[in-house]
């Protein structure tokens, strides 16, 4: 059997498995100035895996965000409404100020990676019978378009979270093509600093690949209680991935702060129409962003609400 962690559905078995004996961290060229997300990066472009020591976790608070990562779901427009995962969508997005987005990414038959959150669209046919220009050509509802991982990024969002939804599958070698994939585009394009690669799995190949790319990635995945999305947390920590992104329902205020002094923040992500008073005790409890589709309801909430986590780690 493969020697990975799936995270789709129900956690498996631990990090360790994953890592193996060979598995350092990687080492990135320290920055000095602000990356495009606004955090002042000092240490590591990516954070180190966190080997049960306070000093590795110190080294990966200094990667928290220093501003709430507000996100838009899928890059979705919202004055007026635009729907998200297209070229339309985006292209709104960026026009009406939103600067942290969020896309569901899924593979072509030429191995590009496009924006979609199903495996097939009525008007275009499943991703992965179709080529990349394909994908591209196709229309959908109001003229609308699909984006390649490339369109993404060239992008000047602040920062882009790439949910890669084949590494939700069962076969290590189609994580590990979606993760290469996503790698190799965030490389090409100059954006290490400012993309988080969003996975389901972590076969230890893709793992290396991350680490060897000094690439941002974070554990996504669909806990339904709050000690669930604690062992995702262990297991990111293990893995020197940056964040949890999981349901806001299974998030607690207690959760975010153990998740902190891991060396790991939380972006929870919420599909609730409106759901102020969640929104904002999250942020006051240090989340370090939030995913929603009532862009504009959240940002009257949690952003005013929001506390640093490294704060709250100092009064704790």
């Amino acid at each position: 059997m493969s020697n990975w962690v799936h995270f789709h559905r129900v956690l498996l078995p631990t990090a360790a498995l994953l890592l193996g004996a060979g598995c350092a961290p990687r080492a990135v060229p320290p920055e000095t100035e602000p990356d495009a997300a606004g955090r002042r990066v000092e240490h590591a472009a990516a954070p180190p895996a966190l080997a049960a020591h306070d000093a590795s976790a110190a080294a990966a608070h200094a990667l928290f965000p220093s501003e709430f990562q507000l996100t838009s779901m899928q890059g979705t427009a919202y004055r007026p409404h635009v729907p998200g995962n297209t070229r339309e969508g985006l292209d709104a997005a960026l026009e009406q100020g939103i600067r942290f987005v969020e896309v569901d990414l899924r593979l072509t038959r030429d191995g590009e990676l496009v924006t979609t959150h199903g495996r097939g669209l009525n008007e275009c046919g499943i991703l992965r019978e179709i080529s990349a220009q394909q994908a591209r050509d196709c229309r959908l509802a109001e003229g609308r378009s699909l984006a390649t991982l490339t369109d993404v990024l060239e992008r000047g969002f602040r920062a882009i979270y790439l949910d890669l939804k084949d590494t939700s599958a069962t076969d290590e070698a189609t994580v590990l093509e979606a993760i290469t994939a996503a790698a190799d585009a965030v490389v090409r394009k100059g954006r290490r600093h400012d993309v988080v690669l969003m996975t389901y799995a972590a076969p230890a190949p893709a793992v290396q690949l991350i680490r060897s790319r000094g690439l941002r990635a974070g554990l996504k995945g669909y806990p339904k209680r709050v000690d669930e999305t604690d062992a995702m947390v262990r297991q990111a920590a293990e893995l020197g991935f940056e964040l949890v992104s999981v349901n806001a329902d299974a998030v607690s205020q207690e959760s975010i702060l153990a998740a902190a002094k891991r060396g790991v923040w939380m972006l929870p992500w919420s599909l609730k129409p409106a759901h102020p008073t969640q929104w904002r005790d999250l942020a006051a409890a240090g989340a370090g962003g939030l995913i929603v589709m009532r862009w504009q309801q959240a940002e009257g909430t949690a952003v005013p609400a929001w506390r640093d986590v490294r704060t709250l780690l100092e009064e704790s």
